[in-house]
């Protein structure tokens, strides 16, 4: 018995011990051995020694046919990304007490002041294009329209001197806003302005009539839009391929082991196991040899 049981034990020995060290020396040692100024053969590991060169193969392997950009943008797309974004977006919109003030972190006023200037000189700019010789018309028809039309008073003021009149009184009206337009016009602007901006952000959309199912779709529509405009560049933009190369880079060989281990554990011990059965089996030959 002992002629059968000590091949077959042997041979199982071997093939396990083989296997076993073959797969630590994937790793180990973590670093070369110098002996003098001689360096030992197979070190560092192979893994170590060829790290950068690994590195590069696994991420062009991971951008190129694992996880490719056309795979990431059409994640993004299946994903429930586009109502968490609306969702926030409208939870932000009518569910915060922030005012718009608060979230314009505007504490001073400053930008009230800006955009009272900036909505006061286009309304005064409006008005200095606007033809006010026809508005002013217009109002006097409508007010004076039986008083003009009276055959006693249009003796007096023909058609002419009506145009002349009108004119004279528009032209009036805007040297009277160039001199004094924001004067007048900046207090109601920022009145109105500052009312805005110390309200909440949803008192100022209830007030205008802004529900949230418009607000919803028009923010899907946005990110639809953005995603199918810009996806593709942002997400080639991220450059997977660095990334995982740089990681892999960083890694040291004990971290690369664990890294390694955490996922096939169970298939290298099966390699290991595998030698074992393998020496046994060469051991079962030899004994018919």
């Amino acid at each position: 018995m002992l002629h059968v049981i000590l091949p077959v034990a042997v041979g199982a020995l071997i093939g396990y011990c083989t296997n076993y060290i073959a797969i630590k020396m994937l790793f180990h040692p973590y670093k070369e051995i110098r002996i003098g100024g001689f360096k030992l053969p197979f070190t560092p590991g192979v893994i170590p020694k060829n790290q950068p060169r690994i590195a590069r193969a696994v991420g062009n392997a991971i951008s190129n046919q694992l996880l490719t950009s056309e795979d990431i943008l059409n994640k993004i797309k299946e994903s429930s990304a586009k109502e968490s974004f609306v969702g926030g977006i409208e939870e932000f919109l009518f569910e915060k007490d922030d005012t718009i003030g608060e979230l314009l972190h505007d504490n001073n006023g400053e930008m009230a002041d800006k955009a009272s200037i900036i909505i006061s000189d286009a309304l005064i700019d409006g008005v200095k294009q606007a033809d006010l010789k026809s508005v002013i018309a217009k109002i006097a028809s409508d007010a004076l329209g039986d008083i003009i039309n009276n055959p006693l008073i249009s003796m007096f003021l023909s058609g002419d001197r009506l145009d002349s009149i009108y004119e004279n009184i528009g032209n009036s009206f805007k040297d009277y806003i160039n001199m004094y337009g924001r004067d007048a016009v900046m207090p109601v602007v920022k009145a109105k302005v500052t009312e805005i901006e110390e309200n909440p952000l949803k008192y100022s959309l209830d007030k205008l009539g802004i529900d949230r199912e418009p607000v919803r779709e028009i923010a899907g529509n946005i990110i639809d839009g953005f995603i199918e405009d810009n996806g593709m560049r942002i997400v080639q933009n991220i450059n997977i391929n660095d990334i995982v190369q740089k990681k892999i880079e960083e890694m040291n060989a004990a971290e690369l082991e664990q890294l390694v281990f955490s996922v096939m554990k169970h298939e290298l011990q099966a390699v290991i196991n595998l030698g074992a059965l393998i020496g046994a089996v060469i051991g079962i030959i030899n004994i018919f040899i």
